[in-house]
């Protein structure tokens, strides 16, 4: 399902829904009618989310209808269904299953952050992992006292040599129980915020799991970086432009919230 949407009307924002797209919502709302419904009702009631072996199960199943790869670039290996499908979707799977729905805006953002900001051996070694649903990114922005006025981040990414050591904690975390790397924005010296890529197993983190009063079914952690080594070369984007993209990319996972609770 390609994103051939156009504006319709004369106010900006608006847009319609072509057949091609009815077309695939409505199959993949039979999907999610008879597969995840029943896991939705089923880890509500336990008051936990499935396990990671679970997640990336899924993950493989709803990849077919190309969601993990709706925000890629077509030349990254994207799906083209854009943020429209992508939206279309996420309403239809939290109709059924609203915490799935937000672990699933967390693995399509994080695919797109990285094949919009990644340079080719970020994505050679980390985009096609998370686009088959293999390889889980979060996304560390908000922190303790912070929230995510993100311009106020603690976070560092202390130079030496060549690498950056890591240090600081960030709270409320999607994914990040389950997740194979970070995406830390952190202070990178004199020149503001950065991004920087964690790997758990190269570098380490810790994650904790946070209990909350509703949507058990979904992860979100505390996650705790306490002098993680990492190289330049996991530098995301720009050096010193992570404020710019972190308000670029809050656009995405909030329009996705909307769509969730229609």
């Amino acid at each position: 399902m390609r994103d051939d949407s156009r504006p319709v009307g004369k106010e900006q924002g608006m847009f319609g829904v072509s057949d091609e797209q009815r077309l695939a919502v409505e199959s993949f709302r039979r999907f999610a009618e008879k597969r995840l419904r029943p896991l939705g009702d089923r880890y509500e009631k336990a008051g936990a989310p499935p396990s990671r072996e679970e997640t990336i199960a899924l993950f493989r199943e709803i990849g077919e209808f190309g969601l993990l790869g709706a925000l890629v670039r077509d030349e990254d290996g994207g799906s083209g269904i854009g943020m429209i499908g992508l939206a279309l979707f996420s309403e239809e799977i939290a109709r059924h299953w609203a915490g799935f729905a937000f672990t699933v805006a967390i693995q399509a953002a994080g695919a797109g952050l990285l094949s919009e900001l990644g340079t080719p051996e970020q994505k050679r070694r980390l985009l096609g992992p998370t686009l088959r649903g293999e390889s889980v990114p979060c996304m560390c922005i908000s922190e303790p006292g912070v929230g995510s006025n993100v311009a106020e981040a603690k976070a560092r990414a202390d130079e030496d040599g060549d690498d950056f050591v890591v240090s600081g904690q960030k709270l409320w975390i999607s994914n990040g129980d389950i997740s194979d790397f970070a995406i830390v924005v952190a202070r990178t010296g004199n020149e503001g915020l950065s991004y920087v890529i964690v790997e758990r197993d190269a570098h380490g983190y810790q994650t904790r799991p946070i209990r909350k009063m509703a949507l058990h079914s979904t992860f979100t952690s505390e996650v705790f970086f306490d002098g993680a080594r990492v190289p330049k070369t996991n530098l995301l984007g720009e050096r010193g432009k992570g404020l710019r993209q972190t308000v670029r990319l809050f656009e995405r996972p909030r329009t996705l919230l909307c769509m969730c609770a229609v």
